[in-house]
C-alpha cells in the first residue's frame, strides 16, 4: 500500500503539474483558432495521432454578437461566405 504525502506536498504537486499544463493548452487551443481568422471561432478540437502524424480536426460557427436592450435584442453575426 502506498504511504500518502502531507496535504501541503499534494497541494503543492497539484499546482505545478497544473501550471505545466494550463499554458502548453491555452497555446494549442489559440494555435488551433488562428486557422479560423475571418470572423469564425473554432470549436470542437480533435486531436488524433494517425502514425507519425497528427490529424486536427474541428467545427467552426460564426462569430456572434448579442446587446439585450429592454425592448429590443441587437445581434450581429459574422458569417465566412463560401
Amino acid at each position: 500500500m502506498r504511504t500518502l504525502a502531507p496535504r501541503e506536498t499534494v497541494e503543492a504537486r497539484i499546482v505545478k503539474r497544473y501550471h505545466k499544463l494550463y499554458e502548453p493548452l491555452v497555446e494549442l487551443v489559440q494555435s488551433v483558432q488562428d486557422l479560423e481568422s475571418d470572423g469564425m471561432q473554432t470549436t470542437d478540437i480533435e486531436l488524433t495521432r494517425d502514425g507519425g502524424d497528427i490529424v486536427i480536426q474541428y467545427t467552426t460557427k460564426a462569430t456572434r454578437l448579442t446587446i439585450n436592450d429592454d425592448k429590443k435584442k441587437f445581434i450581429l453575426q459574422i458569417e465566412k461566405i463560401k
